[in-house]
């Protein structure tokens, strides 16, 4: 009688053993929290800059900064700057990415690409003096 008793207990110990594992397990499974989602890293962004006689894609008149352009850290950009104007040279640059910058005769264009490595609101001008120079900023935010 002993044995079959000792029997009894050493089952129901590995019963025991194997529901407490059982339900740590469910417990630790439903403590798990997925990371939230992150947007698309290294995707790659293409933005048309107009510089004229009414500022950057027409800021005169959208006010400034105008255009303000989002990205991801992490993303590739081109942006490609086209001077519309007919009668004088406009400048492109982006504060950290571009300092050096772009200078642009009427009907000219080129483009500016890279890779936002960087977090924060960047301040993009006209590099140049021109008739609407204070109306040329335009804004780069890179986010995390």
């Amino acid at each position: 009688m002993k044995v079959r008793s000792m029997k009894i207990e050493m089952v129901g110990v590995s019963v025991l053993l194997a529901v407490t594992l059982l339900v740590a397990g469910a417990v630790a499974l439903s403590a798990y929290v997925p990371p939230p989602a992150t947007p698309s890293q290294g995707a790659t962004k293409e933005f048309t800059i107009v510089a004229a006689s009414d500022g950057f894609n027409d800021s005169l008149h959208e006010g400034i900064p105008w255009p303000i352009m989002v990205v991801h850290k992490g993303d590739k950009v081109t942006m490609r700057v086209v001077n519309r104007d007919t009668v004088e040279a406009h400048g492109f640059a982006i504060a950290v990415y571009s300092d050096r910058g772009l200078t642009l005769r009427p009907g000219q264009e080129a483009s500016v690409s890279f890779v936002a490595d960087k977090e924060g609101n960047f301040t993009i001008y006209c590099n140049i003096f021109c008739t609407v120079h204070q109306f040329m900023v335009a804004k780069l935010v890179v986010e995390g």
